[in-house]
């Protein structure tokens, strides 16, 4: 595999041919309703070539290749155009777009769904984009609290004591989502423990998901869907710089700060060969102690990460680009935070160093515009040092290292018959090395918790079809996965698994769209993210692990969705209704032991026999009034059961898991340059346990509506650079739990609804 992946690299790299000096240019400008538009992307389709209008709406490009060529224009809430060129040596041609609105988004560019580059609005699965302007306007500072702005999707934090957080698509947990970063799944189980808050909202160009059905393009884990962070590019010369403070539990005794600093750059030559995006982020968030028993609610946060993107065109053909990421992260819970970790009550303390880095190769070709192949390689590794522990014990502290990598090629082409046809062709290795370790006290050996390789091999195949109306999506990957457990051969475990997909999208009418799909999904028996998460209080410790004869897991996924968009004078709307069914064979599910005499309790994974089943309805609005007012919502209606009741309670019900929840987030702009959003999200009532001293109860948690108001102001300090003021408070109304348990015997995983309380913001913002 490896060998075949080198051979067509050097194959690519030593045929890139040198660029010849033609003369040849391109100028123009974009406007929309008799205004330039600066920011727009322009690009000539078949080459790597692109680039992005000035602050005044033109473009420039020079010593072009000959040839007619296909020029797209795009920007952000206007329907990209197309213009037919040819371009002749020493000639300068010039090509003026006039873009349509679509203050709805219909057009954005997506491409998780397919792995190709297309609009949303062809797309033949649905996919969510959450902007950077839903990060501001919710006053979003991660990835973590942005996501619940994004409909079928909700975040929630499971502890107390180190802030353990996931997110649930369509009510399954996060075991069940795949996580990428700029389409690459390195993103381990270990990073994913504390991962979303550790991803800062300045680094994300956009975020796409896709609910259901990504096995097929990204291997396992992606039962639920996939989440993919695509970080901001380098298409322009500019920088912004942003402040913001937030107080947390305004309204209590001892309201907590929150600061967050954050930086961009951008820099591309002259002749748009090449470029650099950097970003860096700071966070110092103090603890917080809702109930006042002197033990955290909300953990301590100090959180540093620098990132950049880079890329060279060496000729109009190819592209390298590379992606570097650095998380260097210090959490910790519990109480007594001016001591060492084991001389207090309760403390889960970690630190994260995490370093990701990735290249990508992409080679167009001269006389078929449409095809593309990519050669990419991305590896990720984490040191984690972590305090586990209650009551001094200084045997609580461990030592996990982890290394995840893809590597893969991808060839996309188009060719004709019956149709337009578009086929995608791949091979990847996905591997992963994890080792977590206790550190040995009193002349004790370090002892391993954890000692895990996977390696899954897998080839995919997908063709999407068009006929007329009618889009048609097939797809088959067939992944040979390998787990290897140091620990307990008993774990090892090997197949090959086949995992088909379908998708159908068709055009009822111009404004109303049907789609249908179905798709197999698998999670193999391995380490997730909650095993390596230990929960602890004076009461009792928790430990989560794989039974010895534990099966892979397998997914039987439907979806069909009806989508209609339209408009009336000035306002512009898309309503989509969506029904899922997911059917769980040999669904895992944990067994809650009973503490031994140290208190230590296991939670045992098996798999059900009788599977279970989440089906239910997602509803979404996206609407804009006029030029000033946009509206987006989404609600959720589901079921999620074990076909079988669980031992401890007897209930089928999947825990945790609201029957109801959703967003909204309403935005409004003045000519003046004022801005005001409104947004909310509800959760409804969940089946939450509650583990005592004495006692193991099932609670159904009150529902909760999280409002939150934000405005700032706009100052156009010279004709490229602006300033920005705003002020805000999210969660006003102060919908928070309130029945936290209390002092060092506490259930630390007996948290749930809204992950802050009442939090009052302000900030200032700069750039070009």
């Amino acid at each position: 595999m490896v060998r075949i992946l080198i051979s067509y690299s050097l194959l690519f790299l030593f045929n890139i041919s040198h660029a010849q000096l033609t003369d040849a240019m391109l100028v123009g400008d974009v406007q929309s309703e008799g205004e330039h538009v600066p920011f727009a992307t322009v690009q000539i389709k078949g080459t790597t070539i692109g680039t992005v209008t000035d602050h005044t709406g033109h473009y420039m490009f020079n010593n072009l290749p000959e040839g007619t060529y296909t020029i797209t224009a795009r920007a952000a809430g206007l329907k990209p155009k197309e213009r037919r060129v040819t371009f002749n040596k020493d000639q300068t041609v010039e090509v003026k777009f006039i873009l349509e609105p679509d203050p709805i988004n219909l057009e954005n560019i997506v491409v998780t769904a397919t792995r190709t580059t297309q609009s949303r609005r062809e797309s033949p699965v649905v996919v969510n984009t959450l902007e950077p302007k839903t990060f501001s306007f919710t006053q979003s500072v991660n990835l973590a609290e942005g996501l619940n702005f994004v409909p079928g999707l909700r975040t929630e934090c499971n502890c107390e004591n180190c802030g353990f957080n996931q997110t649930r698509i369509n009510g399954l947990e996060g075991g069940y989502t795949q996580i990428l970063i700029n389409n690459r799944p390195v993103f381990s189980g270990l990073a994913s423990v504390y991962g979303l808050e550790i991803l800062p909202a300045n680094m994300i160009e956009r975020v796409e998901t896709v609910r259901g059905g990504g096995s097929v393009l990204y291997s396992g884990n992606a039962v639920a869907g996939v989440v993919n962070l695509i970080t901001k590019d380098p298409t322009d010369n500019s920088f912004s710089i942003d402040v913001n403070y937030r107080y947390q539990g305004v309204g209590y005794d001892k309201p907590k700060p929150d600061m967050n600093s954050s930086f961009n750059a951008t820099v591309v030559s002259d002749d748009n060969k090449s470029g650099i995006a950097l970003f860096g982020y700071y966070r110092n968030r103090d603890h917080f102690d809702a109930n006042g028993d002197s033990f955290s609610e909300i953990t301590a946060i100090e959180n540093n990460t620098i990132g950049l993107k880079t890329f060279y065109r060496p000729t109009s053909w190819n592209k390298l680009t590379v992606d570097f990421l650095r998380f260097d992260e210090f959490r910790r819970g519990g109480n007594d935070f001016n001591l060492l970790p084991h001389e207090a009550d309760i403390a889960e303390q970690v630190e994260h160093k995490i370093t990701n880095l990735s290249a990508t190769f992409d080679q167009c070709f001269r006389n078929k515009p449409s095809d593309l192949f990519s050669i990419y390689v991305s590896g990720q590794t984490v040191d984690r040092d972590s305090y586990y522990g209650a009551e001094q014990d200084p045997g609580a502290y461990g030592f996990s290292q982890d290394f995840s990598y893809i590597l893969g090629t991808k060839y996309v082409f188009g060719y004709q018959f019956l149709g337009g046809n578009v086929l995608t062709l791949g091979i990847e290795n996905i591997g992963n090395d994890l080792t977590d370790k206790k550190l040995g006290i009193n002349q004790e050996p370090n002892s391993k918790i954890n000692d895990q390789k996977i390696n899954t091999t897998g080839s995919f195949i997908q063709n999407e079809l068009k006929i007329n109306k009618t889009k048609l999506l097939l797809g088959l990957r067939a992944d040979r996965y390998e787990i290897i457990n140091g620990i307990s051969s008993e774990a090892n475990n090997g197949d090959w698994v086949l995992v088909p997909r379908a998708n159908v999208l068709h055009d009822v009418t111009s404004q109303l769209q049907l789609r249908l799909s179905y798709a197999h999904g698998y999670r193999a028996p391995q380490v997730f993210d909650e095993d390596l998460h230990i929960e602890s209080s004076g009461a009792r410790t928790v430990l989560h692990k794989n039974a010895p004869d534990l099966k892979r897991e397998t997914s039987y996924s439907y979806t069909g969705s009806l989508n209609y968009h339209s408009s009336v004078g000035r306002t512009y709307f898309e309503v989509l209704a969506e029904g899922f069914y997911t059917d769980l064979q040999n669904a895992f599910i944990s067994e809650f032991g009973v503490p031994d005499e140290n208190g230590r309790v296991e939670y045992v994974r098996h798999n059900s026999e009788a599977g279970a089943v989440v089906k239910g309805v997602n509803l979404e609005l996206n609407a804009a009034l006029g030029t000033n007012i946009t509206w987006q919502t989404g609600y959720t209606i589901q079921s999620a059961m074990y076909g079988e009741a669980e031992e401890e309670f007897g209930k089928k019900e999947f825990y945790r898991t609201p029957e109801t929840y959703g967003f909204t987030v309403l935005s409004w702009q003045s000519p003046s340059k004022l801005e005001l959003s409104l947004n909310g999200k509800y959760t409804g009532r969940m089946m939450v346990p509650h583990f005592t001293e004495e006692s193991a109860t099932l609670k159904s948690s009150q529902a909760f509506f999280d409002f939150g108001v934000r405005s700032n102001y706009t100052f156009r300090l010279s004709n490229e650079t602006e300033m920005q003021l705003y002020l805000g408070m999210n969660n006003l109304f102060n919908s928070y739990q309130d029945d936290f348990d209390t002092g060092i015997n506490r259930d630390p995983a007996y948290v749930y609804g809204p992950g802050l309380p009442r939090t009052l913001f302000f900030g200032v913002s700069f750039g070009r």
